[in-house]
């Protein structure tokens, strides 16, 4: 009775959670039963998804035999390989066989240098007032000739002239005496002033006496033809000639003037040969010197053409004046 008592006590106070649990096992059941549905309702997606996993398998059966199809081609062609580079390693070796040669030390410097390299200078310019020479020197030159045709009376006398070559003659033992004075001066007083020594001494005195008789006749020609109009075009001339030779810049940093011109004014001819004489040991000033010989003849020629046909003198010239002087100091 005592025990049946405990078991009753234990019971009722059991009850509670007895209770709960049949409300947790009705709430479990309601939730299968919601969950069944859901699933039922989604039987048509799991069977498509089974349908898909199916084909994917499918799909990798046949990638499967694709790569080892690839495989087998692999291997083979690996094999090939191998027998290609056993091939090649085999003609190798028969063909340093059949080229072997005997090296020496001459064979293996001539493999380590093949070219030899030589220098050689072809001009030696000693300093900057070297460099620049040839350019101020026909400057100079130039210079004198113009200064010597504003001064000099070359129309003086012209009408008394038996001929036009005694006439030219007369004048040109003055124009050409003075051209030459002037060359072999400047040349000199560079020299012992300035330090100035060329590699070829004699070739710059002669090239400087033929550009400075050169000079002498198209300045003297222009003056003659044009009276104080050409001794204006004369300077202007000479600017043009400062800029077009190329004398003291590269003519590729020049504008394009000065390019087109470049191969057309006298000082281009002058530079280019005193720079040979001046610092090369073998230069050839071939096509100055012909350049400068015919700027002197054909000037020379021109001018007996005009004594010739011109035999009158302008009275409005400054020759006239010397003429008129003379004759007054005659008196």
């Amino acid at each position: 009775a005592t025990a049946l008592a405990d078991g009753t006590s234990k019971l009722n106070s059991n009850v509670p959670e007895l209770t709960k649990g049949i409300t947790a096992l009705t709430s479990g059941v309601d939730q299968l039963a919601t969950g069944t549905s859901t699933l039922v309702s989604n039987n048509a997606t799991l069977m498509n998804g089974a349908n898909q996993l199916s084909d994917g398998a499918g799909q990798i059966s046949d990638g499967a035999s694709k790569l080892a199809a690839g495989s087998d081609t692999l291997g083979d062609g690996i094999k090939s390989a191998a027998d290609g580079v056993t091939t090649l390693n085999d003609a190798l070796k028969s063909g340093a066989e059949e080229s072997k040669i005997d090296s020496t030390d001459k064979t293996t410097d001539m493999v380590a240098t093949p070219v030899e390299t030589s220098h050689k200078e072809i001009s030696k310019v000693e300093n900057n007032g070297h460099a620049m020479a040839p350019y101020m020197m026909s400057v100079g030159l130039y210079v004198t000739c113009l200064a010597f045709a504003l001064m000099y009376p070359i129309r003086h006398g012209i009408k008394k002239a038996e001929n036009a070559w005694k006439y030219w003659a007369s004048k040109a033992t003055v124009m050409y005496t003075v051209s030459t004075l002037a060359a072999i001066v400047m040349v000199t007083a560079l020299r012992l002033i300035n330090g100035f020594e060329p590699v070829n001494l004699g070739l710059t005195y002669l090239l400087a006496i033929l550009v400075s008789a050169a000079f002498m006749s198209l300045v003297m020609l222009l003056s003659l033809t044009t009276g104080f109009i050409g001794d204006f075009l004369l300077l202007v001339f000479m600017i043009v000639n400062l800029g077009g030779s190329a004398g003291t810049y590269p003519l590729d940093t020049g504008p394009a003037i000065y390019k087109a011109i470049h191969k057309f004014v006298p000082y281009t001819y002058s530079v280019d040969g005193f720079r040979k004489t001046i610092s090369m040991t073998a230069p050839s000033i071939s096509v100055e010197i012909a350049v400068f010989a015919g700027i002197l003849i054909v000037c020379s020629l021109l001018t007996v053409v005009y004594f010739k046909y011109k035999n009158k003198e302008d009275k409005h010239t400054i020759p006239q004046m010397f003429e008129e002087v003379n004759s007054t100091k005659a008196e």
